[in-house]
């Protein structure tokens, strides 16, 4: 099985380190697969597919990037695996 979060999801999205927490406690192995990218790389993928960052509606995309890192640092830190896809 699979779970996908992304910083769109919300207040969830803090407690996934307790969600992997509790799969530890009943004996679930759970690996973390991190995908991460350059914030330049980043910046040119937004640039060329002139999407709007998800968390962009009141910030300029840096901002936006930023804010990204900071709400998923808790999940990245519990990874097993970081993947910079840049």
């Amino acid at each position: 099985a699979a779970l996908c979060v992304d910083a769109r999801s919300g207040a969830d999205l803090e407690r996934v380190p307790a969600y992997l927490d509790e799969l530890a406690e009943q004996g679930v192995r759970a690996d973390v697969l991190f995908l991460e990218a350059s914030t330049s790389a980043l910046l040119q993928r937004y640039s060329e597919s002139r999407r709007r960052h998800p968390l962009g509606a009141a910030r300029n995309l840096e901002e936006s990037i930023g804010e990204e890192r900071r709400l998923l640092g808790p999940v990245r830190a519990r990874a097993d695996l970081i993947l910079d896809t840049s």
